[in-house]
């Protein structure tokens, strides 16, 4: 009796084998196929998958490498599907250049903490640090508003403003220190 094979669950199929296996057991069409998946939904991508790679030389470098209107002009490639492809592209340079630059990076709550646990390990007493951010999430300066016991009145809103635009900053971090070593905000803090 001859096994049946049936195109159902194929996507299933290919996520598991990435889940379980990794990356490596996939061939590069693969690898082009699970993309699509998520860029074009309830549409098989398989022959997308390989009108991709006959023309950009057969090779998944080269489509993930690919100007989006190139892209687009393979049939079953709309500008959404083209744009997912040409990141993935990008991300591992965009990677690779952001962790060997010098400046520091604050991306979200984890990194922010790592930033003042290395840059402030050594403060004995109590500060409250502004921290600007570029759009790139780098530091882009710093500075120290209060040194000592923390309170409202100290604070001037028109100082904030002018130091963030002033380093063209497009986000900021404000860290109240407290020698204790505890990271959680203070209902004051939060106020």
């Amino acid at each position: 009796m001859s096994k049946q094979f049936s195109r159902d669950g194929h996507r299933q199929r290919l996520r598991d084998s990435y889940v379980q296996n990794g990356i490596d057991s996939l061939s590069e069409r693969s690898i082009l196929e699970l993309l699509l998946t998520y860029a074009i939904p309830r549409r098989d991508v398989k022959n997308t998958a390989y009108a991709l790679l006959n023309r950009f030389n057969g090779n998944l470098k080269s489509v993930l490498g690919a100007d989006v209107a190139e892209l687009c002009s393979v049939d079953g490639v709309g500008e959404s599907t083209a744009v997912l492809l040409k990141m993935f592209g990008d991300l591992p340079v965009f990677l690779a250049e952001r962790a060997t630059r010098e400046t520091d990076v604050i991306c979200d709550y984890v990194s922010a903490k790592e930033y003042v646990k290395t840059h402030y390990k050594d403060v004995d007493e109590e500060q409250l640090i502004l921290i600007a951010i570029n759009s790139m999430c780098e530091v882009v300066k710093q500075k120290v508003l209060v040194k000592g016991a923390v309170n409202e009145e100290e604070l001037n809103a028109l100082d904030i403003i002018e130091f963030l635009l002033t380093g063209k900053a497009a986000d900021s971090v404000l860290v109240h220190i407290v020698p204790d070593g505890n990271y959680k905000p203070k209902d004051v803090d939060v106020r």
